[in-house]
């Protein structure tokens, strides 16, 4: 910035010649920003387009530019059409950090847990820092994946994962997913559970003191239904 008044009309020279998708064009764009808010729609495309790794520097780059995409973003996170460029975990990327109290989250979680749980494992804990200033509502849809073996070993297995860290603070969470595991799971979980000490103690007592119930659907038998002999 001390060079601004010489390095700016070089910058913007640079810029006019680069080419859009360029890794040029993206540094020239980041370095002008501030200086120039004709780049904003430019930073917001790439953002919905971003690599884990430049996702994070975008986003912050935008930031101060946020009252201006937030209503954007959440049009692209709760949109209806198919998605196969994962623009919404993008926006959910985004939002977590722009709007992370709004109350649309409630609706969206289940959505960004599917996009998630979808990344490749290199690439998940870049997303997972992303997404962590909502991962309090993350954790329901996670959960649901962890139970379900109709999710297939790999997104459950990242679910288990992520649930370490987001419910890492919740002892009673933490006890429902243990009691639930299965025996890799559970070698996750449990040391991440042992370190609520008493906490832990108290719900996993909790849970052996439960009554069973039974949970019988069945229909009323017909009246026409004779009583069968003996």
């Amino acid at each position: 910035r001390e060079y601004s008044q010489w390095a700016d009309p070089l910058l913007r020279k640079r810029l006019a010649e680069s080419q859009d998708g360029s890794t040029e064009k993206l540094h020239l764009v980041l370095a002008q920003v501030g200086q120039d808010d004709q780049q904003v729609e430019y930073l917001y495309r790439q953002l919905l387009g971003a690599n884990a790794a430049r996702f994070p520097v975008i986003r912050d780059a935008l930031s101060s530019y946020q009252d201006r995409i937030q209503d954007r973003l959440w049009s692209v996170l709760t949109g209806a059409e198919k998605d196969p460029e994962q623009q919404r975990l993008r926006a959910a990327g985004a939002l977590a950090t722009y709007d992370p109290q709004n109350a649309k989250w409630n609706d969206v979680a289940a959505e960004v847990v599917s996009q998630l749980v979808a990344v490749s494992p290199v690439f998940v804990g870049q997303w997972q820092e992303a997404l962590r200033p909502v991962a309090d509502r993350l954790v329901p849809p996670l959960a649901k994946i962890f139970v379900d073996p109709q999710q297939g070993e790999l997104p459950r297995s990242l679910a288990t994962s992520l649930l370490t860290d987001y419910a890492k603070d919740d002892a009673e969470a933490l006890t429902n997913l243990v009691v639930d595991a299965d025996a890799k799971a559970f070698a996750e979980l449990f040391p991440v559970l042992q370190q609520h000490g008493r906490a832990a103690i108290a719900q996993l007592q909790a849970v052996l003191a439960r009554k069973v119930e039974p949970t019988w659907n069945d229909p009323p038998l017909a009246p026409a239904w004779k009583e069968p002999a003996t």
